[in-house]
């Protein structure tokens, strides 16, 4: 025991050291799982709006209607956000139209924002034949291709009224 008494303050120095670094490495894991939470929440509002609808068998009258309601103002603050993402650049013309497109049909979603929505669900119409998933992934290279010029075609042609239509959304 004598011989590792010269470096004890050496080896308490370490173990505090790496006490605090697996405190902060801790601190910084909860910090990422929290924001990854935010995000989920913040950027999905599409899932939320499905898990809604999917509600239970056994709720009562009262309890659906509030999920009913529920779901519109996640549909709505789900448009309201692809809106703004598309705007931001943030989500491509395709992926947005197709989004906002199934968000709209919620029953509680105004024949007005439906009309504000027209540009995207007419794009959504016309991409409505291009696989995706795992249909997309089976394509050869050449129909990738093809099907990305389309859809650049297609976003080149309404682009202009997508953002219009974008920054109406965004404020409805």
């Amino acid at each position: 025991m004598d011989a590792l008494q010269p470096y004890t303050p050496w080896i308490i120095a370490g173990s505090v050291i790496i006490l605090v670094l697996a405190v902060i490495a801790g601190r910084l894991l909860w910090q990422l799982r929290q924001q990854r939470k935010q995000q989920v929440v913040m950027a999905s509002p599409a899932v939320q709006f499905h898990d809604a609808a999917q509600g239970s068998a056994g709720d009562s009258a009262a309890s659906k209607a509030e999920n009913s309601e529920a779901q519109g103002v996640a549909a709505l603050q789900g448009i309201r956000i692809l809106a703004g993402a598309y705007l931001e650049g943030q989500v491509g013309a395709p992926e947005a139209s197709l989004r906002i497109a199934v968000l709209q049909q919620h029953r509680d979603v105004s024949a007005a924002c439906r009309e504000q929505a027209a540009a995207f669900i007419e794009l959504a119409e016309k991409l409505a034949h291009i696989p995706s998933h795992q249909a997309w992934k089976d394509l050869s290279r050449d129909q990738r291709d093809a099907f990305r010029e389309e859809m650049d075609s297609l976003e080149a042609e309404f682009r202009e009224r997508l953002q219009e239509a974008a920054r109406s959304l965004r404020l409805h």
